[in-house]
Formats: C-alpha cells, sequence, structure tokens
C-alpha cells in the first residue's frame, strides 16, 4: 500500500530536561506554523480581493472614457454643423472654444477617476465618487 507524502514539520533539536516539556515546544511550534499559515491565507485572500477590485474599477473607467469620448463627438458633430454658418472670421476662435470645453469635459471624468490606485482606501473613495459622478 502506498501511502502519500504528508508536510513535513522540522524542529531544531533543544536541550531537554525532561519528556513534557520537548512536547511543549513541538506543540508551539506547530501552532506557531499554523498561525502564520493562517495568516498568509488571509493577506493572500485581500490582496486578491483588491486585485479583483482594481480591475473592476479599470473596467468602470474605460467605459466612462468611452461614454463620454462618444459624447464628445456627437457635440462636435453638431456644433462643427453650426460653426460652418458663422461667418468665416469668427469659425477659428469657435473651434478653438470647442475643442477646449470638449477637452475639459474629459479631463474632468479623468480627474475623478485616476488611472492608478495604490491603495484600498483610495479604491474606497473613488467607489464612493461612484454614485455621484455624472458622466
Amino acid at each position: 500500500m502506498r501511502v502519500a507524502p504528508t508536510q513535513q514539520v522540522t524542529v531544531t533539536p533543544t536541550q531537554q530536561s525532561s519528556g513534557a516539556s520537548g512536547l511543549g515546544a513541538l506543540a508551539g511550534k506547530i501552532d506557531e506554523l499554523l498561525r502564520n499559515q493562517k495568516a498568509a491565507k488571509k493577506k493572500n485572500k485581500a490582496k486578491r480581493a483588491f486585485t479583483d477590485a482594481k480591475k473592476q474599477y479599470r473596467s468602470y473607467r474605460k467605459k466612462a472614457l468611452a461614454n463620454i469620448k462618444a459624447s464628445n463627438k456627437a457635440v462636435r458633430t453638431r456644433e462643427n454643423a453650426k460653426i460652418k454658418k458663422m461667418p468665416t472670421k469668427q469659425r477659428p476662435e469657435a473651434r478653438k472654444k470647442l475643442k477646449a470645453a470638449l477637452k475639459q469635459r474629459e479631463d474632468a471624468v479623468k480627474k475623478q477617476l485616476p488611472g492608478k490606485v495604490s491603495s484600498p482606501g483610495e479604491l474606497r473613495q473613488l467607489m464612493t465618487r461612484f454614485r455621484t459622478l455624472k458622466v
């Protein structure tokens, strides 16, 4: 019958005056290993949750930017039609104003939804802004 190998714990030998104290040291070492393993699992779980949340945030940001760009495109076509009806001398200034206004709209969204999120606290703040953001 074959037995699969199990995880082995190595304990450095120490001076043991009695058998009971040696078992206590071994039990303490095992407890310490289990605590470390448990903490590592929690840390990995938290890290994974933060990574997943960042992925969601990036997709939200990408959609918000796509929406504002599509909106800007519609505004640009509508306003360009109006600009073409203006007197020739006023057209360059009107185009300049339109371009600045559309860039300002896009920059406002980029400012509210930054590209890099460095901490879970920052991400939490950004998520609360999602509800109040008008895209």
